[in-house]
C-alpha cells in the first residue's frame, strides 16, 4: 500500500510536510482535478495560503511563492502509522521533520543507533537517548518529539468514485464545502467498481459541520496550537477525534441502506429527503455517526442543528459529536453548601453536598420568553471523592451554560443532567442509587465536561 504525503518548501531543498488533514484534501483534489485550493477551507489557520496543484506551488496572500511536492511512500514509513517527529523551533511550537528525515530516524530508532547524523542535513546531529537535535557548526541544541496524528492519506480514490465526482464537480470552481479527513483505505492499483451491496464512503469531519454550510470559515479549529503554516504544527485538542468523525456515504450503491429508515424524516434511507442537498457533488448523500452508528439523510440531520453550531447530536440517542453549545440563560446562580446532618441512603457515613440553583422566575434567553418553574432547587450529592468531583464538574458545567436549557414549552429544564432533588428514602429523585454518580459522570464527559 502506498500513501502521499504534501510538502511546501521552506527554503531550498528543505520542505515541511503539511498536515495530514491537508495532504488528504489536496490529495483528493489532485483526483478529482480540481486545480486551485483555499487551505484556509481546510485549515482555518492557513487562510493566507493557496495552493495551485497544476504548477505544484503555494502562494500567500503578498504573493510569495513557493514550491510545493508530493512524496509517495509505503507502509513503512512512520508517516503512514500517523507517527510524526519534529523539532522544536519555540516555545509550543514544533516543525515537522521532512519525509526523508523522519524515515531515517525511525530506521535509527529501530537499529538502536541513538546518535547520528541526518543524511539530507549533515550539519544536524540526532540524540535519541537525549531527545536533542545538535548545529554540529553551532553547538545550538533543539529539543525533538515523537507525537501521534492521524495517518496520511492512501494514494488517489477509487477510479469509480473519482469519475463520479469529476462528473458531478466539472461545472463548480470552488473547493468542496466539507474537506474530506483520510480517504478510502484501498490500494491506488485498484480500479474496480465497488459492489454494488455496499455504498461507498469518505470520512468527513464533524467538527466543520454546520446547518447553514457544510463548513464555516469564520470558525475556529479547536486547536491547541494555532500557529500559522511557517509557525508550527497544528495540534487537535480533543483527545479522540473519531468523537467527531462520521462516514458520509456516497453515490447510488445505496444496497446498505434500501431497508432503513431515516429516524428524523421517517423516508427510506436510499430516497433522497431532499432535491437539492448534495455533498461533494453527489445528491443525497447518507451521514452515519462513528460512535452510534445510526445513519440519517445529510439534510435531515441538518435540520437538527443550531444555526452556526458545529455541534452534532443524534436525534435517536442522543449521543453527542463536538463540544456542545451552551444553551442555558445567563444570570443564574449556582451555590455548594455542606451539611453533616442530612445523611443520605447509601452513604451515611459522608457529609451531603447540598447544590442549590436559582433563576429569576421568567426571562429572555437569545429571544425566547422562558419560565423557571420549581427554582431555586436543590440537589444532593454525598461527600466523597467521586462525588466532590461531579459538583466540580457541575461546576464547570454551569460556567458553560451546560446544566440547563429552554425546552419545546419554554420552561427551563435540567439539560440531561439527573439530580438527586429528594431525601426520601427509595424515591426515584433520591436514595440509595449505586450506578448514579457514574451515570451523571458520563454525561458530563458527553458534554465535553471531565
Amino acid at each position: 500500500m502506498r500513501f502521499a504525503v504534501w510538502s511546501w518548501e521552506e527554503n531550498s531543498n528543505w520542505f515541511v510536510p503539511y498536515s495530514s488533514l491537508v495532504s488528504t484534501s489536496l490529495e483528493y483534489c489532485l483526483a478529482i482535478k480540481h486545480d486551485n485550493v483555499c487551505l484556509g477551507d481546510i485549515e482555518p489557520p492557513l487562510s493566507r495560503f493557496t495552493v495551485s496543484i497544476p504548477r505544484m506551488v503555494q502562494t500567500s496572500e503578498t504573493g510569495t511563492e513557493r514550491a510545493i511536492k508530493r512524496t509517495i511512500i509505503d507502509s513503512s514509513h512512520p508517516f503512514s502509522k500517523g507517527y510524526i517527529w519534529e523539532w522544536q523551533m519555540y516555545t509550543n511550537i514544533w516543525i515537522s521533520y521532512g519525509v526523508e528525515e523522519a524515515q531515517q530516524i525511525s530506521m535509527e530508532k529501530s537499529r538502536k543507533r541513538w546518535t547520528f547524523t541526518l543524511a539530507n542535513r549533515p550539519t544536524y546531529s540526532i540524540d535519541l537517548l537525549q531527545s536533542i537535535q545538535t548545529n554540529i557548526n553551532t553547538n545550538f541544541q533543539r529539543q525533538i518529539r515523537k507525537r501521534k496524528d492521524n495517518p496520511y492519506p492512501t494514494v488517489g480514490i477509487p477510479d469509480s468514485m473519482v469519475q463520479d465526482l469529476s462528473d458531478q464537480n466539472s461545472s463548480s470552481s470552488s473547493v468542496p464545502d466539507s474537506m474530506v479527513q483520510g480517504l478510502l483505505d484501498q490500494n491506488s492499483s485498484s480500479s474496480s467498481v465497488p459492489s454494488s451491496s455496499k455504498a461507498t464512503y469518505v470520512p468527513i469531519v464533524l467538527r466543520n459541520y454546520n446547518r447553514n454550510n457544510m463548513y464555516t470559515r469564520k470558525q475556529s479549529l479547536p486547536t491547541s496550537s494555532k500557529a500559522a503554516l511557517n509557525g508550527g504544527s497544528q495540534t487537535d485538542s480533543f483527545s479522540d477525534l473519531s468523537d467527531l468523525m462520521a462516514k458520509c456515504f456516497l453515490g447510488r450503491n445505496t444496497g446498505d441502506f434500501n431497508e432503513q429508515d431515516c429516524k428524523i424524516c421517517g423516508g427510506k434511507l436510499a430516497n433522497a429527503s431532499n432535491s437539492n442537498d448534495s455533498l461533494l457533488g453527489i445528491p443525497n448523500p447518507i451521514i452515519e455517526l462513528s460512535k452510534c452508528k445510526h445513519s440519517f439523510h445529510n439534510h435531515c440531520l441538518k435540520s437538527t442543528l443550531q444555526p452556526g453550531s458545529a455541534f452534532v447530536m443524534c436525534p435517536t440517542c442522543r449521543q453527542r459529536y463536538g463540544e456542545e453549545p451552551g444553551c442555558q440563560p445567563k444570570g443564574g446562580t449556582m451555590t455548594v453548601s455542606f451539611d453533616d446532618s442530612v445523611g443520605l441512603a447509601g452513604y451515611e457515613k459522608y457529609d451531603t453536598i447540598l447544590v442549590t440553583y436559582n433563576f429569576s422566575s421568567s426571562g429572555i434567553s437569545n429571544g425566547r420568553h422562558y419560565s423557571a418553574i420549581g427554582l431555586p432547587c436543590t440537589a444532593y450529592f454525598p461527600a466523597n471523592s467521586k462525588g466532590k468531583k461531579v459538583v466540580r464538574l457541575l461546576r464547570t458545567a454551569f460556567e458553560k451554560r451546560l446544566v440547563f436549557r429552554i425546552d419545546a414549552s419554554n420552561s427551563l429544564v435540567l439539560n440531561d443532567l439527573e439530580h438527586k432533588t429528594s431525601l426520601r428514602h427509595g424515591s426515584k429523585y433520591g436514595y440509595p442509587d449505586s450506578g448514579y454518580l457514574d451515570r451523571i459522570l458520563a454525561v458530563l464527559r458527553q458534554k465535553g465536561v471531565f
